[in-house]
């Protein structure tokens, strides 16, 4: 008992001095930081709302009208060889790898919510239908850092591929509660019509894109303000000293650490290294994973 209080007592301490140093550098910087949250709500108006808004409001409606219980009928000869989940679950499976992130996660836990799949079948697909979409790949990826269209797709293709093979190795997870859930299964709600549908649709993903647009700004502040203190520069630099051995230097140790913190920033910053090919690809593709 003592040793937990302990270890509570120096996570709050820690959670403490890290919110002290926060608005330390926000009161330091505050140039910076206007301009970080200016650009990650643009990013949020040019990119974010635009692409992902119409696929959440689509996903939202394939679960709410109960199209995924008829899929389930015709795809569970499919599904459950392959990844040991319902029929049911194509909806996350295709949503996952065409909507982007993160519309195959928001279409698992409707799925889950609705009673089409139990807690077990949810954790796996989890696992693989939250994926890069093609647009950001093939777009901002391909076309943006490497102009060049066969990357883009090669960079898909090697992402998709990974993403199946993870939701093969991972079908047997959570193995021994399944007959623990089953009867949640026999409680589904039944269907909503196609009006009351489409209302808690767009409710409901305009909720959730408003929470993804505030980690988006949140993060873009964040990672700014790690670059003029000084933090990613001097961690970067202990970083290639380390592996300076194998050719990795402080410059690709700052494109990794952002990339890390926010998907978008990282791809971006390989912009300059393009020039590099296998390097930035190979970058790309685990920033991507």
């Amino acid at each position: 008992m003592l040793t937990i209080f302990r270890r509570k007592h120096i996570y709050d301490i820690a959670v403490c001095l890290s919110l002290i140093v926060a608005i330390t550098a926000l009161l330091r910087f505050p140039n910076e930081s206007i301009l970080a949250a200016r650009d990650g709500l643009s990013l949020c108006l040019n990119v974010i709302i635009p692409s992902l808004f119409p696929f959440f409001v689509l996903s939202a409606l394939v679960v709410e009208t109960g199209i995924t219980r008829h899929l389930g009928k015709l795809l569970e000869p499919v599904m459950r060889p392959l990844f040991n989940v319902g029929g049911s679950c194509v909806a996350a499976f295709v949503l996952g790898f065409i909507g982007g992130y993160p519309v195959g996660a928001k279409t698992v836990i409707s799925l889950y919510e609705n009673g089409d799949c139990t807690k077990t079948e949810a954790e796996r697909l989890l696992s693989f239908c939250n994926n890069s979409g093609p647009a950001f790949i093939f777009g901002v990826v391909g076309a943006g850092v490497f102009s060049s269209g066969v990357i883009g797709l090669v960079l898909y293709l090697a992402h998709t591929l990974a993403s199946l093979i993870v939701g093969i190795i991972f079908r047997n997870w959570g193995k021994n509660n399944i007959r623990h859930e089953i009867s949640r299964k026999k409680t589904t709600a039944p269907p909503a019509s196609f009006s009351a549908a489409f209302t808690t649709s767009v409710k409901s993903s305009f909720q959730s894109i408003i929470n993804i647009c505030g980690f988006v700004i949140f993060f873009t502040v964040f990672i700014r303000l790690l670059f003029v203190s000084g933090f990613i520069p001097w961690l970067a630099g202990l970083i290639g000293l380390i592996l300076s051995p194998l050719g990795f230097d402080s410059r690709w140790a700052e494109r990794l650490l952002t990339g890390i913190i926010e998907l978008s920033s990282g791809v971006w910053s390989l912009n300059d290294a393009a020039g590099q090919l296998t390097a930035s690809v190979a970058m790309a593709a685990f920033m991507l994973g």
